[in-house]
């Protein structure tokens, strides 16, 4: 911490602690919203919802019709964990 922040910081108690909360509140509010999203990746939601965009564009029209929209990717992961894990038991 500079020494300019740490003066800052023996002003007014209350604004102090009242930027403690608000930058955690930022923080752990902004990794909150990377976790969404990551985990939408993994989910139906995400390859349909820009199936239109995909499916008009020039550049990208040949190859979904080749390679397709992939199926929920979650779900088949679990499938795959549970039925191996079922069999050994």
């Amino acid at each position: 911490m500079s020494k300019g922040a740490k003066e800052q910081r023996t002003g007014d108690p209350h604004t102090s602690q009242m930027q403690d909360i608000g930058r955690f509140l930022f923080r752990y509010g902004l990794a909150l919203v990377f976790v969404w999203i990551g985990l939408l990746k993994f989910s139906e939601y995400d390859p349909r919802g820009i199936e239109p965009f995909v499916t008009n564009s020039p550049i990208f029209a040949s190859p979904l019709a080749t390679v397709g929209l992939r199926e929920d990717y979650l779900n088949q992961v679990q499938r795959d964990f549970l039925s191996r894990h079922l069999a050994a038991a």
